[in-house]
């Protein structure tokens, strides 16, 4: 059972249930966490993999580069998700004692609920990128002098 702290609540015979109503909700989120974790899975290995490609490849470095400093990576992505998911998990914990006890909306102290705003921690770290920028473009400059030198 997900929630035993409400396993004291009946579903009514008759009518509209909202406990049967959430019943439902979370059978489904509960149905799918396995598939979504493996999809969270999938994408964290493949913004791995892409990491160690970018290394060899200047454009895509940057483009992940950016992402990061923007905090709009996958990984971003995937822990945004994650506290979206824990915040909706504490709203549940709150309100479903109220809805199951059928309390009306006046009875809820609605200046206790603020909007909340997620913030990512940035692990950006300009050095590591820059290695590597500076290596490709050093192969680069060589390679191109070695061209001209040939050419002449």
């Amino acid at each position: 059972m997900h929630y035993p702290q409400f396993s004291n609540y009946k579903i009514q015979d008759e009518g509209f249930s909202w406990l049967w109503y959430y019943s439902m909700q979370q059978m489904g989120d509960d149905e799918s966490r396995k598939e979504r974790e493996i999809m969270y899975e999938k994408i964290k290995k493949r913004e791995q993999l892409s990491l160690k490609i970018a290394k060899f490849f200047p454009p895509l470095l940057m483009q992940l580069s950016m992402n990061r400093i923007a905090k709009t990576s996958l990984t971003h992505q995937v822990s945004f998700l994650n506290a979206t998911s824990q915040f909706h998990e504490d709203l549940r914990l709150q309100f479903y004692p109220k809805i199951f006890n059928s309390n009306k909306a006046n009875t809820v102290d609605w200046k206790n609920y603020k909007p909340k705003f997620f913030k990512h921690k940035n692990d950006y770290c300009f050095a590591n990128n820059l290695f590597y920028m500076i290596s490709i473009i050093f192969f680069i400059c060589i390679r191109s002098l070695f061209k001209i030198i040939n050419f002449y």
